[in-house]
């Protein structure tokens, strides 16, 4: 299992309301999930800030603009 998804279901999320807090496509989340696909940076701040992983998003801020909305 993939640190992410480890995050995912630690926090009690489902897949489908991971990826639609994060605005991606349920099914690219699950082939990043499984190591199948990447995802952009952008999309990675946002999945971080769905899921709550503190460390990783102010890791990614400084890369994305839209954390500055």
């Amino acid at each position: 299992m993939t640190p992410m998804r480890e995050a995912r279901l630690a926090r009690g999320l489902m897949l489908k309301d991971a990826a639609a807090m994060a605005g991606v496509d349920t099914g690219a989340l699950s082939r990043f999930e499984r190591g199948q696909e990447h995802v952009s940076l952008p999309a990675l701040y946002r999945l971080a800030k769905a899921i709550g992983l503190e460390a990783l998003e102010r890791e990614l801020a400084p890369y994305v603009l839209e954390h500055k909305k």
